[in-house]
């Protein structure tokens, strides 16, 4: 059975012969009215529930573990095949940020996450991607007026189920969060980028650079070794031209590794005055043989002096497993311990 928070509105118009506005009441008694079940579907007709329910089920996660650190919480999901992600909810003044998983595992490698230490069991479809956002929503009892696909897994390793999860998210009749307000994080797969701006409603595009030099970008994320910067970055352009939107480049700070005046000036060789947005990131350390910068902030002005654009993440969930994929991490060990 599939999960009924995968199905987009134009499955349900193509798959099941619809007309749109009886694919919109299906979306309006699960979004707006928030039906989790199909005894409480009041608008769709019992003859459209009942093609439904042959294929589809609805299926939310489990929370096992909640830590909140005042500004954000970060919430473990048990799945309902006993795999673990992680999705975490930071306050805004502007209202509620989710970042949400995209797999269980990463197999990207990148030697400073904490996600990519455990490889990836499996991909998550929409629907798990989804109800991250809806348990938390009702959780809470808040709106989530933004989303990041920023948690464990890379988007576009699992590209089909990240674009439906687009899909319902920014559809009016679902969640209906502006695609601007959507951002999708890639380690930089070009094909992925390149399928991400044709998309009928494309969202935000971060992608995690870390570092404009490929010797110090290799070592840190291996896909650089397959998918070079020049071939990332030229994707990053064709989204800029196609969609008309800045594109976000993650940059973590890690001492003595990526900090330099050099390493500044080849960033803004790499990107000079285009429509990039370089977001800096503090390190949250996580056991391993890497450390935070001192030297963030001469960055920064390494950066601007440079002509770059340049945002500096504010630091969330201080006090817990504040870093992708800690949280996960920890309870498989202590599990495996045992």
């Amino acid at each position: 059975m599939k999960n009924i928070y995968s199905l987009t509105l134009s499955d349900a118009v193509e798959r099941f012969c619809l007309p749109k506005s009886k694919a919109v009441n299906i979306f309006r008694d699960i979004y707006r009215d928030k039906a989790e079940s199909y005894a409480e579907m009041t608008r769709t007709a019992a003859e459209i529930k009942e093609r439904l329910a042959r294929e589809y089920e609805f299926v939310f996660p489990k929370a096992v573990k909640k830590q909140d650190s005042g500004d954000s919480v970060k919430y473990l999901f048990l799945l309902s095949d006993g795999n673990m992600i992680e999705s975490v909810l930071m306050r805004q003044k502007y209202g509620g940020s989710v970042c949400v998983s995209s797999q269980a595992g990463c197999n990207m490698g990148c030697i400073f996450c904490n996600s990519g230490k455990l490889r990836k069991v499996r991909d998550l479809c929409a629907g798990e991607m989804v109800t991250q956002l809806l348990y938390i929503e009702k959780d809470q009892g808040i709106r989530i007026t933004n989303a990041a696909v920023m948690g464990i897994g890379e988007p576009f390793d699992n590209f089909e189920n990240v674009s439906d999860f687009c899909a319902v998210v920014t559809d009016d009749n679902g969640l209906a969060i502006p695609p601007s307000r959507v951002t999708v994080s890639t380690c930089g797969l070009p094909d992925g980028i390149d399928g991400f701006s044709e998309l009928p409603r494309p969202c935000s595009l971060a992608i995690s650079l870390h570092s404009a030099d490929e010797k110090t970008r290799s070592l840190l994320m291996p896909v650089n070794k397959k998918y070079p910067i020049a071939e990332v970055i030229g994707a990053a352009r064709r989204y800029i031209q196609k969609t008309g939107r800045r594109v976000l480049l993650e940059y973590t700070l890690l001492s003595g590794i990526n900090d330099g005046a050099s390493d500044a000036d080849m960033l803004a060789k790499l990107i000079g005055g285009e429509d990039f947005t370089v977001n800096l990131i503090e390190y949250n350390p996580t056991g391993g043989e890497f450390t935070k910068s001192i030297r963030f902030f001469e960055f920064y002005d390494e950066l601007k002096k440079r002509g770059l654009r340049v945002t500096v993440r504010r630091k969330f969930g201080e006090g817990i497993n504040a870093a992708c994929g800690q949280l996960r991490s920890a309870v498989i060990n202590e599990r495996e311990m045992k």
